[in-house]
């Protein structure tokens, strides 16, 4: 099957906004909003984090959705089927593609988990009592989990860019 120029390049377009998007919501989570949550009391944060928690998921599971099926769409479209990844420009798409997923399940295990968990914490403390160890470590689990994420973020990006650039590994 053949594609047209037009339609292989409304899917790169739209391939790039969704992962830009994607990699945009992660990287102000964890440099922006993070540290202004961080510094707000309890009082303030837990409403929030309960409102905007499950928004968020749902927001980043979306656009990782798009961006992946966006993703292998255009390789269907680009190389006419999926055979011929085996290539320098296979090895380095198929590296963000798994990247991707390894992006998803860290959200889903570590992130989406952790911050159930606390949001159950939160409903049963008192806002004038500190933290308790265990809403400490998730805390701190949900930061090592998004962080790791945008660097994996970026290392998929990093991939992409070679190999449109067409840098062979």
């Amino acid at each position: 099957m053949h594609w047209g120029l037009g339609v292989v390049a409304l899917i790169k377009i739209l391939h790039v906004v969704v992962a830009a998007a994607w990699l945009g919501a992660a990287m102000y989570g964890v440099f922006a909003l993070r540290p202004v949550l961080m510094q707000s009391p309890p009082a303030v944060r837990g409403p929030f984090m309960t409102k905007m928690g499950p928004a968020s998921m749902k927001y980043f599971q979306t656009l990782a959705g798009l961006t992946i099926l966006s993703g292998l769409l255009l390789i269907y479209a680009m190389r006419d089927g999926f055979s011929g990844l085996g290539d320098a420009w296979g090895r380095l798409v198929m590296a963000a593609f798994l990247a991707a997923i390894a992006v998803i399940l860290i959200s889903v295990v570590a992130v989406k988990r952790s911050a159930t968990r606390l949001a159950e914490i939160m409903k049963d403390s008192r806002p004038d009592e500190p933290p308790s160890m265990l809403a400490l470590i998730l805390q701190k689990r949900m930061a090592m989990a998004q962080v790791t994420v945008v660097v994996i973020l970026l290392l998929a990006t990093a991939a992409m860019v070679a190999a449109n650039m067409g840098v062979q590994v």
